[in-house]
This record gives C-alpha cells, sequence and structure tokens, in this order.
C-alpha cells in the first residue's frame, strides 16, 4: 500500500503502522497491536494517544483491559472538510491583515538651529498636544527670539503642552497647559518630543541636532513611557 499520502497530511510512519494494524485487527490490546505494526510497545502506547487525539482510533475497557479500535478511515475526510469550513472562515480576516500596508518608519535628521526650527514649525502645521520629557529651558535659551514667537503660536492655537522637566529648570510656562518635576537623575541629557505620530530626539549641543522619526506606533509607545513618568513625576504647586 502506497502510504506517502497519508504521510502528506501529517500521520508519521509509526502512527501509519500502528493505524493499519488496527484496520486489519479490527479489535485489540496494545500487546497485539505492536506485535503487528512492529512497533516497540512503549511507543505504540504514546501513539494510539496521537491517533486518539487525531480521531483515527478509540478504546473501550474490558474487565481492566484496555481494547483499541479503528475509527471509519472516512474520518478522515470530514476532519479535512470540517477544517476546509473553518479555513473558509478565518481566510476572509488573514486576507485582510495580509493586505493592510506595513507601516513604515521613517527617520530625519536636521542639523542646526534652522533644522531645529523646521521642527518646531511642524508642530504648529500639526496643532496637536505634544508631551515633553527634558528641558526647555535649553530651548528658549539656544532660540531666545524664535522661541518666543513660537510659544505665543502655540498660546494662540491653543495647543496644550505636557512638560516633565527638571524642578530646577526655568522656562516659560503658557496657560492651560500641565507641568510636571522629577529629580535631574532620571531624566535624560536628550530631551524627547512626541506630538502626532511623530518623536522627536533633541540635542542642545554645537551644532545642535533634531532627530524626527515618523511612526504612529513608535509615538504611541513614548505616549504611553511619557504617562507612566508622569504620574511618578510632582505636580507644580
Amino acid at each position: 500500500m502506497n502510504t506517502e499520502v497519508l504521510e502528506k497530511i501529517g500521520l508519521s510512519k509509526k502512527e501509519i503502522k500502528s493505524y493499519l494494524a488496527l484496520l486489519k485487527l479490527k479489535s485489540a490490546t496494545v500487546s497485539h497491536i505492536s506485535q503487528e505494526s512492529r512497533v516497540d510497545r512503549t511507543q505504540t502506547y504514546d501513539i494510539l494517544e496521537k491517533l486518539i487525539d487525531k480521531g483515527l482510533c478509540s478504546f473501550v475497557i474490558r474487565n481492566n483491559v484496555k481494547s483499541y479500535s479503528p475509527t471509519n478511515p472516512e474520518q478522515i475526510i470530514n476532519d479535512f472538510k470540517e477544517k476546509e469550513k473553518e479555513l473558509n472562515i478565518l481566510i476572509p480576516q488573514l486576507s485582510s491583515m495580509f493586505q493592510q500596508p506595513t507601516e513604515k518608519v521613517s527617520v530625519e535628521v536636521f542639523k542646526g538651529k534652522e533644522g531645529i526650527k523646521s521642527i518646531l514649525k511642524d508642530i504648529l502645521r500639526i496643532g496637536k498636544p505634544y508631551y515633553m520629557f527634558g528641558t526647555p529651558q535649553s530651548f528658549e535659551n539656544t532660540l531666545p527670539i524664535f522661541s518666543i514667537q513660537f510659544l505665543k503660536q502655540i498660546e494662540k492655537k491653543k495647543i496644550q503642552e505636557k512638560i516633565i522637566f527638571n524642578k530646577r529648570s526655568k522656562f516659560t510656562r503658557l496657560k492651560n497647559s500641565e507641568y510636571r518635576y522629577l529629580s535631574e537623575d532620571i531624566l535624560s541629557p536628550t530631551d524627547t518630543l512626541v506630538y502626532g505620530n511623530k518623536v522627536v530626539l533633541f540635542i542642545w549641543t554645537e551644532p545642535y541636532y533634531g532627530i524626527l522619526i515618523s511612526s504612529k506606533e513608535i509615538a504611541e509607545t513614548n505616549k504611553k513611557h511619557f504617562e507612566y513618568f508622569w504620574k511618578q513625576a510632582e505636580p507644580i504647586l
């Protein structure tokens, strides 16, 4: 008998031998099945359990002796038909996931004061709340005139800012915005700002850099990170 087809549907060679022995014997103990299939008796126990799991055999206990019987081979076809029905339900969901475009992550590096201004102008353009983890004082010291204009636009556009900062940092605080502080040893020397689906890393040492990461997933992760520390931070009294 050509048993390759049975192997293709997931049966091992020893499972096939045991199942064929069962079909021949109709009903038998482990010892008889082991003898007929020429598979070690200890292994036969495990194989029969696997065949039961696959719906290819069953057992009864008579006088404290377990006897195994094969199920109708047509059960194999029925199992595949049942799996096909389940797949037909699942395939549209899988196809939908397959067709969804993978998010593209872009990273841009802006150098110098003008480059950083470009990022800040984008914050104004997006017009959504932003979350900053760092030292706003560095921004105001580096771009004193532009920072005044920027903050005026923030208030005018009613963009809310939430900032976690070092308590010793002195900077302009806006109405309708929120501020909390942490100890200096927790804050990173690199400022992180999240707005929309973007994350910015500011480096406030010459020649000055702004690293802009565009990714919804990364932005959401950073927002969660910010909210965690926001709960730990002290409110301004």
